[in-house]
């Protein structure tokens, strides 16, 4: 036997290789706006904050507001 003849055909190595790389993330056009939206929002509202020194977070307010205090 040949070398070539023992090893395994190249598109079955090709397709062993492909199958153990994990998969990257597919993310729509519509869910990259909105993500670039909400980006946006945060860093407006983040500098609003900055602007504002009497704006003052109250963290327990919050958690409560979010179901979590």
């Amino acid at each position: 036997m040949t070398k070539q003849s023992a090893s395994s055909p190249p598109s079955a190595a090709s397709s062993q290789s492909q199958a153990d790389k994990p998969q990257s993330l597919v993310i729509s056009p519509a869910w990259r706006w909105a993500l670039r939206l909400l980006v946006a929002v945060l860093l407006v509202a983040g500098f609003w904050a900055y602007n504002t020194p009497q704006m003052v977070v109250m963290w327990d307010t919050f958690l409560q507001m979010c179901g979590l205090g």
